[in-house]
């Protein structure tokens, strides 16, 4: 149904957006919404049963969301924290695959979103068949200062471009683009501790193996980490060009295998072509830019 490549996660995967693909936001037409970081889950729901299955293929049954008919949905769990401290799991749907039986994946994205709307999620709500689950605010690009300064009860690390006129794909897809400051770019890697080092690999053909160097040992937060890998743990870095180290910014339980060594390329061009927030409002905005990135050594 997917057409996704098998033992793969069979979600849509967007790629980084830099200024070799930002001409994207002027050729097709796109909606945006905050990335949040949380843990991605597709949603599978069927004759009363609900699973929700992450990128490791790990299925947990959910009361989320119950429908006698086929539903597949994509989104995230997030943590939400309400102001008197109060913290609540939700799952912000962000597309629909399947509806009540009906295949809508070649649907126009707000098309895909209108009927899980009308036809899952109000029904579900006036039946009390549903939990905790909400529907992602989508705006137009030119709305891109609003969703920069949306106030959120969960963590947020960039924003999400998604073309309105292609049909859900599975797998990596070259034009939803995810964007985040050159500081906020991460890569996931395989860590082992060496005596009393953390090192760090990538993944080739699906094996983590490509040894790529050691964790950022300067790091206030590396003894923590250190003292919680037990054997091979994925961890999510980000780069510290002053000490030309990646640095360990969490543990990834959801993950069973590091980024791909052409993921790692890629975030890399990424980070040496980045867009600062001030050039992404203003590419939006066709005003005018400076083409140079920064550079960064690896």
């Amino acid at each position: 149904m997917l057409n996704f490549i098998p033992n793969n996660f069979p979600g849509a995967q967007p790629v980084s957006l830099d200024w070799s693909n930002a001409h994207l936001l002027h050729d097709k037409k796109y909606l945006v919404t905050e990335k949040s970081d949380g843990e991605r889950k597709m949603l599978y729901s069927y004759n009363g049963t609900t699973h929700l299955i992450d990128r490791s293929f790990n299925g947990i049954k959910s009361t989320i969301l119950i429908t006698k008919e086929k539903t597949i949905l994509d989104g995230e769990i997030v943590l939400d924290t309400l102001p008197d401290g109060t913290q609540i799991e939700r799952y912000l749907v962000f597309d629909a695959i399947v509806c009540k039986d009906i295949d809508i994946k070649e649907l126009p994205l707000l098309y895909r979103l209108s009927r899980f709307y009308s036809c899952v999620l109000e029904p579900a709500r006036s039946t009390d068949s549903c939990g905790e689950i909400y529907m992602k605010d989508f705006f137009e690009l030119k709305d891109i200062h609003t969703v920069m300064n949306l106030k959120l009860l969960h963590p947020s690390d960039g924003f999400i471009f998604t073309p309105t006129e292609d049909p859900y794909c599975g797998g990596r897809c070259k034009n939803i683009l995810k964007y985040k400051e050159a500081k906020e770019t991460t890569v996931d890697f395989a860590a082992w501790k060496s005596n009393y080092s953390i090192e760090l690999y990538c993944g080739v053909r699906g094996d983590d193996i490509k040894w790529i160097g050691y964790a950022d040992e300067c790091d206030k937060n590396y003894l923590h980490f250190y003292t919680s890998l037990i054997g091979k743990t994925i961890v999510e870095c980000d780069w510290v060009e002053d000490r030309q180290r990646w640095r360990i910014r969490k543990i990834r339980k959801d993950k069973i295998k590091s980024n791909d060594i052409k993921v790692l390329n890629w975030n890399i061009y990424t980070i040496q072509h980045s867009l600062s927030p001030v050039d992404l409002q203003n590419l939006i905005l066709k005003k005018e830019i400076k083409t140079e990135s920064t550079s960064h050594e690896f």
